[in-house]
């Protein structure tokens, strides 16, 4: 099961170097509802080190879903949809696995999901 990261990493690793850039003009120009990261934090970044500088800002779920929101700017929507797949499923295989996992599901996440299934 790939961790967060790993499925950060092998997304951005799709783009090429200039949607990289602007995916980390996304990022430092801000998305409604997160905090921008300046610009002097990714102007040298490479992928590894925007993955590292996205969770570390947003927390991991909160990392995966600015970058579904980014890539949907971006019209990504296939690369978006692989990575929301991806972070479902190894969140459902961990929770099989382990029978006291209980998921709650706040507000924000229903309103997250309803607007991306509005952008398709």
């Amino acid at each position: 099961m790939a961790n967060i990261k790993e499925q950060l990493l092998n997304t951005l690793n799709e783009l090429e170097t200039k949607d990289l850039k602007l995916f980390q003009w996304h990022l430092n120009n801000g998305v409604e509802g997160f905090p921008a990261i300046p610009k002097s934090q990714l102007e040298k970044s490479d992928r590894p080190d925007t993955v590292d500088k996205v969770v570390q800002k947003y927390g991991q779920d909160k990392a995966v879903e600015i970058t579904l929101i980014i890539l949907k700017k971006m019209n990504h929507n296939q690369l978006a949809e692989t990575l929301r797949t991806k972070h479902s499923e190894n969140k459902n295989t961990g929770c099989h696995r382990n029978s006291s996992c209980h998921h709650t599901v706040s507000y924000s996440d229903l309103f997250f999901r309803y607007s991306l299934i509005q952008l398709l």
